[in-house]
């Protein structure tokens, strides 16, 4: 009777303990998301309260400093601190307007393979006239399902499709991508979509989800959706502001704000911890996706705060809700605005550095142990093993630069050498594998019957 009794109390020990991994945060909303961006959900949320990786728009398009010799790529970032951003972030429009397509995605690759998490916005252009995406001259209604502009919307998103569908790794498979569209759709007319009712607003984000994941059959999609910080949406009942415009939980993985400014200014942390809560409600992910020291010209004016990113860390960190969020992202960089302060003597840039060196941010160094896609250490090809045929892409590449984890890089700093080599092995002959519920359960009851032979 009590060997029984043991087994019934160690099979409800393991029901409970994979009832609880079920309670966890739910996966991509796209029920047919690739692996890998159901990973990169996954690892996102594993890292909160852990990490909170630090992204940088544009990163390496535009950039104030001058590149060392030889290099084919730099950062205003990698200038300051010696490491790429945590999290890159690129912006829709270079590449169906301005001819960047190829540079940009060359870009994403390399973000990818240093593990980078990727997320794009789109200031789509005004569909129905041809202008930018702050021309607002547009009926909403003549654009959406039934319209008699629909053909035009759908054009200028099946552009953005075609690229997307580019967007492959050295391995020909999809890169994730963090993907937010009709950003901060709450202003009052920066951008055209701001003009959108919300049953409008919905009915545009749920086409758009529909189009890029039925219709053209994109899952390396995680759908963002954030508005911006506006005073009026932290006065009153700050949740139905927000959800005055969510489309649903079927067409969100994301939910985010961008909020440039003192993070203590008034309402603003309100706002945020409401949007970790949503978050968690709905197994979503949290975050501030797109913040600075301010709009305008940010730190090419001398008078901005050069203690910000202090002020940021302290209040995301310091809260027990916001110390949850897994990114931030700023603006990028220019000689007459920039977000990131690149070297000694500019202004924020002493802030910047303790930003940077606080263990709790997340740059390039850090990404190689957060493994964000659930890669294996040391398994060059990704194939799930670490043995003979990675040793020897990694030594084929020995002594390059620039090569990316399937070129050897395991380390993420930019060269292939003796750093990458004690990582393969020291992993050598690790493999991917993940028991099934069903076999914790048969583990569990050979595991009772050898403890009663004990």
């Amino acid at each position: 009777m009590r060997r029984a009794m043991n087994l019934l109390a160690l099979l409800a020990v393991l029901a409970s303990s994979l009832s609880a991994a079920q309670a966890q945060p739910v996966g991509p909303s796209d029920p047919n998301a690739t692996p890998e961006t159901a990973a990169l959900l996954a690892g996102l949320q594993r890292i909160r309260g852990e990490k909170m990786l630090f992204g940088h728009h544009m990163t390496d398009t535009f950039v104030i400093t001058n590149p060392p010799a030889g290099a084919d790529r730099w950062s205003d970032v990698k200038a300051a601190t010696g490491e790429w951003p945590g999290m890159w972030s690129y912006q829709m429009n270079f590449a169906t307007r301005f001819g960047a397509a190829d540079s940009m995605r060359e870009s994403i690759r390399f973000a990818h393979e240093l593990g980078a998490p990727v997320t794009m916005c789109w200031h789509m252009g005004n569909p129905v006239t041809g202008g930018g995406s702050g021309d607002t001259n547009i009926d909403i209604a003549s654009i959406l399902p039934g319209g008699a502009n629909h053909h035009l919307l759908v054009a200028e998103m099946s552009r953005g499709a075609d690229y997307l569908e580019t967007l492959t790794d050295s391995q020909g498979q999809p890169i994730p991508v963090l993907y937010r569209p009709w950003h901060e759709f709450n202003l009052v007319s920066a951008f055209w979509w701001n003009l959108a009712t919300p049953a409008q607003f919905k009915q545009l984000w749920q086409f758009t989800v529909e189009y890029y994941r039925d219709t053209r059959g994109l899952h390396n999609l995680l759908y963002v959706w954030n508005p911006n910080w506006r005073k009026p949406m932290s006065e009153g009942d700050i949740r139905a502001n927000l959800l005055e415009k969510y489309p649903g939980d079927a067409y969100v993985d994301v939910l985010g704000l961008d909020h440039y400014g003192d993070i203590n200014k008034p309402g603003v942390m309100e706002v945020l911890r409401e949007i970790v809560r949503l978050a968690d409600e709905r197994g979503k992910l949290p975050t501030l996706h797109e913040t600075g020291v301010s709009i305008g010209s940010a730190y090419a004016n001398p008078y901005a705060d050069p203690d910000w990113y202090i002020d940021l860390l302290t209040a995301l960190k310091g809260d027990p809700l916001t110390a949850t969020i897994p990114y931030v992202t700023t603006w990028y960089n220019k000689p007459s605005a920039f977000w990131v302060p690149y070297a000694e003597g500019v202004n924020g840039y002493e802030a910047f550095m303790e930003f940077y060196n606080d263990p709790w941010t997340g740059f390039s160094g850090d990404l190689p142990a957060l493994n964000l896609y659930s890669r294996l250490a040391g398994d060059v090809d990704l194939d799930g093993r670490v043995d003979d045929a990675d040793l020897n892409l990694l030594l084929s590449a020995w002594g390059q630069t620039g090569q990316g984890w399937t070129g050897g890089d395991l380390t993420g700093d930019g060269a292939v050498d003796d750093r990458d080599l004690s990582v393969l092995l020291s992993h050598w002959g690790d493999s991917v594998a993940v028991p099934e519920p069903a076999s914790l359960v048969l583990w569990a009851l050979a595991a009772l019957g050898l403890a009663r032979h004990r």
